[in-house]
């Protein structure tokens, strides 16, 4: 993935859509950057998989 994509999705998901939520650790979330997909989810129950070679970022 892209740094550009990166950080495009980060603006995007960095607060939760869901409740707000902001924090990734220590079970409040995850953030997961592999070469072709970006993995959020928050401890509300909030999840998004975006992967590059599927979704438009």
């Amino acid at each position: 993935m892209k740094l550009k994509d990166i950080i495009k999705l980060g603006e995007k998901y960095c607060y939760c859509p869901s409740c707000g939520n902001d924090k990734i650790g220590n079970d409040e979330g995850k953030l997961i950057v592999e070469e072709h997909t970006y993995y959020r989810e928050c401890s509300c129950g909030f999840n998004i998989l975006i992967d590059d070679r599927k979704d438009e970022i």
